[in-house]
């Protein structure tokens, strides 16, 4: 029976409360698959169930009590008990009952086994196969409260849920299993619990089913779940959701952009009946909400109230990050493209029919399945949107912040490639995977005053129990040892000892049942919250630019690549680069909020800007006049109009009406004269961009704002003699764009399609244009940056902006021994160093977690920094803290 632990599922429905739970691969992979619903079955009187089959493992399940739970008209639950022969064969019936019924079997080493009739044959077996059929179609693998908890609803559950299609999917994933392990499944000619089974007793052999049980018995698993579900078995215990939440009734369809659920084709999310997490899916259509190419900025304004001074406190490091980029659409502001507000825009949506989305903290995302470092194979069959991306170099935002920057300018990502867990600026944008939210655990006082003041606790104390120079982790369920290996007593004073790879498994191996930890299990000690390794000193880095050319299709008038960087201003520099807010006061040097610059005659920047132009730096666009009102990024709303007819005949407008600056608001003496709204019905000011209509100030005749479009080129009229005459139809365009200046009088259009020119600028081509500006701070110069857009023309590459970098307090890095230490160093101390000879806190500490592709590698976990990452085994100087399981 001994098949390793698995982590079990993660109820969505079901009896009980939502769980975690642990269970030997013998109950998961015997508890994946309901059998089918239905009513009565067997050959019982009427009204009744008449069950018979056997309990076996591979050997007998012999003189064990029996348990079934039938439904019923009435819909009470009908029950029943038998004992096993010495064959572990058995017969019952339940009196007044219906199917389906949910039986349970002990074995002697107390583990309840599960199998579910539902279909009209009154054969039931009971074993690991019928077990995880079972947990399987329930997506549950705790099927021991399921049983004790089996009301009227959850029967109604079960039912559904083994409905033949469901059954069918979750055998076949099964058998899949076994055949990849050279397992013949020949034996079970429909699924494990209505097939012939004769199980070993009294040194006689059983049939063909009891042989597949004991080969499946002596298999060696490990026991982490993904070392187990790491490659092709990992799709046993994932499925497919669709868009309301159910699990898609064909679970083998390939994806296509174009699929539907019904289909099997096409998915929203993905359920990990491993950790019990659902993680999005992303689409591969670019105007989709959760289309995969979009690119978020960390920003975050969550608050903690420490009820002692009853004030609000951040939790986001110290910074809220970066609220403003157009990386992305489908966001209520498609300016701020952040991982707030896409979350928000995920739970309006209603994502799988949940609403309680969130971006996962970093312990969190490094339990993704598509992350590389844990399965080594990326299963594009349940995560598409992987599949033909350079996985290498995706690194996906957590909502973490680092305690690595004084400034708070820095959060922890994710790479699914190659498995790092790094820290970087909130300003890069990156993609996001968002998880069904986890609930973090409350904040205490106590544990908020450690370390970092606006980080949450990850490590608080309670967790840890503290014995005999052994620490239990009450999370986790590991023991481990409090001090690293070489220290010793309660302050862990000493020398710690460092080691190879090889010496410390040799160290390990000697210290038995202590072992070397695993990649995840040692990362489950680093506090991200005491990561301190800087301490400040005044900013004296220069600012760089950067310039390129976008053009709307990408052509040959486009820039190939960013300008080399040039140093526009540092502390040493003179007032010979200008910068201004409004175009009429201008100074030196540059903040965050200016929006133009400028250069003199004199100025050796006098090559890259003629004398005295001005050159636009903050949020420039290369979309100007677009039809409907625009989302409000806080610039000044314009309007235009032209009447155009089929012809360009009178009474067509020569031209587009000078643009008129709409008011933000209805003041006394600045009233806008117009009123918007969305029906025709109920009228407003300020206009939103679901606006479809606008009429003047108490006026009942309506203009349609968005859509409109010429259509017939004659309309009848009938005069006051009566008669109908024919004249040229009209239509009357409206644009608008937003703009801190006063924008140019829009051209084009026509009477089928009434919308100017969207764009600011045009090429010699006529195109649409823009020059994009950016901007970084440092004190070298940097690499030239990549990415943009015409519609958002800024680099993509890390620490460059969209405008002047906002100035700070710079870190300066200490040493490890004077830094603070990445644990809970109340419950992993160590002495004060003292002395030339005192102990260095151990930086780097080994994993025995080997590289998948770089066979010399192994991952170690960095408690200087608080990062994961791979070095060559053979490196010296790395330290061991030894661990083992719970007994």
């Amino acid at each position: 029976m001994a098949w390793g632990s698995i982590v079990a599922a993660h109820r969505i429905c079901g009896p009980g409360t939502t769980r975690m739970n642990h269970l030997s691969f013998t109950a998961l992979l015997a508890a994946a698959m309901l059998s089918l619903a239905g009513c009565g079955g067997g050959a019982g009187a009427p009204g009744s169930v008449s069950l018979a089959g056997t309990a076996a493992t591979g050997a007998a399940i012999a003189s064990a009590s029996l348990k079934v739970k039938c439904s019923s008209d009435s819909g009470k639950i009908m029950s029943g008990t038998v004992l096993t022969a010495l064959d572990g064969s058995y017969k019952i019936v339940i009196p007044e009952a219906q199917k389906p019924c949910l039986l349970e079997v002990s074995t002697k080493d107390g583990v309840r086994l599960h199998a579910v009739s539902s279909g009209l044959s009154g054969v039931a077996n009971i074993t690991p196969l019928t077990e995880t059929l079972v947990a399987m179609v329930l997506e549950d693998g705790n099927l021991a409260d399921w049983f004790d908890n089996l009301n009227p609803l959850a029967m109604s559950r079960l039912k559904t849920a083994a409905a033949p299609e469901n059954l069918d999917a979750a055998w076949a994933k099964v058998k899949a299993v076994l055949v990849a392990r050279n397992l013949d499944v020949g034996a079970i000619g429909s699924e494990p619990t209505t097939a012939a089974l004769s199980a070993a007793v009294g040194g006689v052999g059983g049939n063909g089913y009891d042989a597949l049980l004991d080969k499946i018995n002596a298999l060696s698993i490990p026991a982490s779940p993904y070392a187990f579900l790491g490659t092709t078995e990992k799709f046993l215990t994932m499925f497919k959701i669709d868009s309301k939440g159910a699990p898609l009734k064909n679970q083998f369809g390939k994806w296509s952009d174009l699929g539907t659920a019904v289909a099997g084709t096409q998915w929203d999310c993905v359920h990990d009946t491993v950790t019990g997490l659902l993680w999005e899916v992303k689409r591969n259509v670019s105007l989709h909400l959760r289309y995969k190419a979009h690119l978020y900025t960390w920003f975050d304004t969550r608050q903690w109230l420490d009820p002692v001074s009853n004030k609000a406190v951040d939790l986001n490091g110290g910074s809220a990050g970066t609220e403003t980029n157009r990386s992305c659409q489908g966001v209520q502001d498609a300016t701020k493209c952040n991982t707030s507000s896409y979350v928000r825009a995920v739970n309006a949506a209603a994502l799988c029919g949940f609403t309680d989305w969130s971006l996962p903290d970093i312990d969190t995302l490094q339990r993704f399945p598509g992350n590389a470092a844990s399965v080594p194979a990326i299963n594009a069959d349940y995560l598409p949107d992987l599949l033909s991306d350079p996985v290498a170099d995706i690194a996906y935002w957590s909502s973490t912040p680092s305690a690595n920057t004084p400034d708070g300018s820095n959060a922890w990502h994710l790479s699914l490639g190659t498995g790092k867990v790094e820290d970087g600026l909130k300003s890069s944008a990156r993609p996001v995977r968002l998880v069904r939210s986890v609930k973090p655990p409350d904040i205490l006082a106590e544990d908020m005053g450690r370390c970092h003041p606006n980080i949450a606790p990850m490590r608080p104390d309670s967790r840890y129990k503290v014995a005999g120079g052994e620490v239990s982790d009450t999370l986790t369920k590991l023991v481990w040892k409090q001090c690293v290996e070489g220290l010793s007593g309660s302050a862990c004073s000493g020398d710690a000892k460092s080691y190879t790879l090889a010496q410390a498994r040799a160290a390990a191996s000697a210290a038995a049942p202590w072992r070397l930890p695993t990649k995840s299990e040692l990362a489950s000690l680093v506090d991200r919250k005491c990561t301190g390794v800087w301490k400040l000193k005044d900013d004296s880095t220069a600012i760089w630019m950067s310039t390129r050319i976008f053009t709307v299709y990408g052509s040959w008038e486009q820039e190939s690549s960013w300008s080399a960087p040039v140093r526009i201003a540092a502390p040493s520099d003179t007032e010979r680069v200008q910068f201004s807010i409004d175009r009429k006061a201008w100074h030196y040097p540059p903040t965050a909020a200016d929006v133009y610059m400028r250069a003199d005659a004199s100025s050796d920047k006098g090559a890259t800007w003629k004398n005295g132009a001005e050159l636009r730096i903050l949020r420039e666009t290369g979309v100007g006049w677009s039809d409907a009102v625009p989302t409000d990024d806080g610039r000044a709303l314009w309007m235009s109009s032209r009447l155009f007819t089929p012809l360009g005949a009178d009474p067509q407008d020569a031209s587009w009406s000078v643009p008129k600056q709409l008011p933000k608001l209805v003041t006394a003496g600045n009233a806008p004269g117009v009123e918007f709204s969305t029906d025709a019905k109920t009228w407003h000011y300020p206009p939103s961009s679901d606006d479809v209509w606008m009429r003047a100030d108490g006026s009942t005749d309506k203009l349609l704002i968005k859509g409109e479009a010429g259509g017939a080129p004659y309309v009848t009229v009938t005069g006051a003699d009566g008669k109908d005459t024919l004249v040229s139809a009209q239509v009357k365009g409206v644009a608008f764009m937003r703009s801190d200046d006063t924008p140019s009088t829009p051209t084009g259009g026509s009477f089928a399609s009434p919308t100017p020119l969207i764009f600011l600028q045009l090429a010699p081509s006529g195109q649409g244009m823009v020059k994009g500006v950016a901007f970084y701070r440092g004190g070298y110069g940097p690499v030239i940056p990549a990415g943009g857009s015409f519609s958002y023309p800024t680099p993509a590459s890390e620490g460059w902006t969209d405008g002047i970098p906002a100035q700070s307090s710079v870190r300066e890095f200490e040493s490890a021994a004077g830094s603070q230490q990445a644990v809970n160093a109340v419950i992993f101390p160590q002495a004060p160093a003292s002395g030339a000879s005192a102990a260095v806190y151990p930086q780097s500490v080994w994993t025995s977690t080997a590289h998948t592709d770089i066979g010399s590698a192994a991952w170690i976990v960095n408690f200087y920094t608080g990062s994961l990452n791979y070095i060559d085994q053979a490196t010296k100087g790395v330290f061991v803290r030894l661990v083992k399981s719970a007994n």
